[in-house]
């Protein structure tokens, strides 16, 4: 009897030790594969991509359950141009986590470049479905309704955006985009001002802000803005150039 007991008590203690041991490993690889994301996502914010993706495939190798190491993959995939690999990636990511805003909303981007419109509207759908407060859901899907030439659609989604989030600077460029359009210049310019108010550096609302002001006549900030424009991007000479150029009567 008291060799069974001895034998039970042995045992015992060997299947809490095994638990131990089994918690503690799944512990440590939780916390790698999170060191690695987190580097990773420093690397992504300085633009290293390829730096990123590596730390994100370590991450993965550690804990392949990580939703967030996956969509984070999808993202360099995605600023890569690599759509297949980002919708995979962003795919994995749905599937440990259904309500992942994020690789809905990155899906739909990756969807869109593609040309699959309708896809992500899909995307940006359920992800509203999911956060009704995504300001981000709402400015992309503007910019897919644009695309499909739904302006009014598009602008209800950017007045949503802004109303949720008035630090959008992309929303206010967006909504001058199509008051400009719509033949509201003014109004296309107060969205440009706040857009740069809001990121100084938006070459793009200079851009837009200097045709806007070319169109009232006001060449000399027109040029003003189109100098700042090619001055944080240079891509954007030709552009001008052929914008700026007197008309021949």
């Amino acid at each position: 009897m008291r060799a069974s007991i001895f034998c039970k008590i042995i045992v015992s203690a060997l299947f809490y030790v095994l638990i131990s041991i089994t918690g503690s490993a799944q512990i440590s690889r939780e916390a790698t594969a999170n060191s690695y994301l987190e580097r990773g996502i420093k690397w992504l914010s300085k633009g290293e991509t390829e730096r990123a993706k590596s730390d994100f495939d370590l991450a993965i190798a550690s804990n392949p359950k990580a939703a967030v190491a996956y969509c984070h993959r999808g993202i360099v995939n995605l600023k890569n141009s690599n759509f297949e690999a980002a919708n995979n990636d962003f795919n994995h990511a749905l599937e440990l986590n259904p309500n992942y805003v994020e690789a809905y909303l990155n899906r739909g981007i990756s969807k869109r470049n593609q040309g699959e419109l309708a896809a992500a509207i899909a995307d940006f759908n359920q992800a509203l479905k999911i956060d009704p407060q995504a300001a981000d859901a709402y400015n992309n899907r503007a910019g897919v309704l644009y695309l499909q030439k739904k302006y009014d659609e598009a602008l209800q989604d950017l007045n949503a955006a802004i109303k949720i989030n008035p630090h959008l600077a992309m929303a206010y460029h967006d909504r001058g985009v199509i008051r400009h359009l719509k033949n509201d210049v003014t109004g296309a310019i107060s969205d440009y001002d706040q857009a740069l108010k809001i990121d100084p550096k938006f070459a793009r609302a200079y851009l837009n802000r200097g045709i806007a002001r070319l169109e009232q006549g006001n060449r000399n900030d027109a040029e003003k803005d189109f100098a700042a424009s090619v001055k944080l991007r240079p891509d954007l000479k030709n552009i001008i150039e052929q914008i700026s150029q007197p008309e021949k009567h």
